[in-house]
């Protein structure tokens, strides 16, 4: 009985810490730095983590996906927990908003 009491904490342990881990890399924060970076090439303007709102971020066991609004519109991204091989798509019908021109 001791053994199996040991065996389940043991393996309840190893699912949080895996858990933990992938929560730290699917962080909003590391959801914003991924997004701005998609952002940047897919445009080529620069945009700063800190002007991206994450929209509708769901965090499965195996995938997290999130909209993202940015200054150029707005972003459907996903990828597996730990942050590998994601990608983002520019949804259509999301209005670009360019910066403000100077007046001459």
């Amino acid at each position: 009985m001791k053994r199996l009491v040991a065996a389940i904490v043991l393996t309840t342990t190893l699912l949080c810490a895996s858990q933990a881990a992938a929560l730290g890399a699917n962080s909003d924060r590391n959801l914003k730095e991924f997004t701005a970076q998609r952002v940047m090439e897919d445009t080529h303007r620069q945009t700063d983590a800190d002007d991206i709102t994450l929209v509708n971020v769901r965090r499965g066991m195996f995938r997290v996906t999130w909209q993202a609004d940015t200054p150029n519109g707005r972003y459907a991204c996903t990828s597996d927990d730990m942050l590998r091989n994601p990608s983002c798509t520019r949804l259509e019908g999301s209005p670009e908003q360019t910066p403000a021109q100077p007046a001459n």
